[in-house]
């Protein structure tokens, strides 16, 4: 992300988005994996859902209010970046190994992972395409409400709650 406030070219911005998206996708899958391994896989579910949705609407609040009318997208773009890195120490929390049972028949796992990597690959682009998607509809209305004179600070905040 923070490759793309480094150029002023529209292909280089595109693709450096488009990575992050791509990185944010396996994240999410590598993490929505783990939690599925868990002892309690519903709990930490919904755990992780509320998380990302405070997260979102923290980001949403602050941003606009305090980021953007100051500094614009390099300041989002900064932004995002340090709360990436605020959150990171939260991965030591993430358990070492599961609770299901280890695979014995390595063949069996081998054949099972070539059947599934297809679909492994197609559910990373399709959350790649959604948050895609769903990151561009909350910044274009951000867009929209600063854009038509209305206070950042209110805009940020009523995105946030909404």
């Amino acid at each position: 992300m923070y490759a793309g406030i480094l150029v002023d070219n529209y292909v280089v911005l595109f693709s450096s988005i488009a990575i992050a998206g791509g990185a944010f996708a396996a994240t999410y899958g590598v993490g929505t994996t783990m939690l599925s391994d868990s002892s309690n896989p519903a709990r930490w579910y919904g755990i992780k859902i509320a998380a990302e949705a405070l997260t979102g609407a923290v980001l949403l609040f602050v941003l606009p209010a305090m980021v953007i009318e100051r500094w614009g997208f390099n300041g989002m773009v900064v932004g995002v970046v340090i709360a990436m890195a605020i959150m990171t120490p939260l991965l030591f929390w993430t358990p070492a190994r599961g609770n299901k049972t280890v695979q014995t028949n390595k063949e069996f796992a081998a054949r099972t992972v070539v059947k599934q990597t297809p679909l492994i690959w197609a559910a990373l682009l399709a959350l790649l395409v959604f948050f895609s998607g769903a990151s561009a509809v909350w910044a274009f209305l951000e867009r929209i409400g600063a854009n038509g004179g209305h206070d950042a600070v209110a805009v940020g905040i009523l995105l946030s709650v909404t």
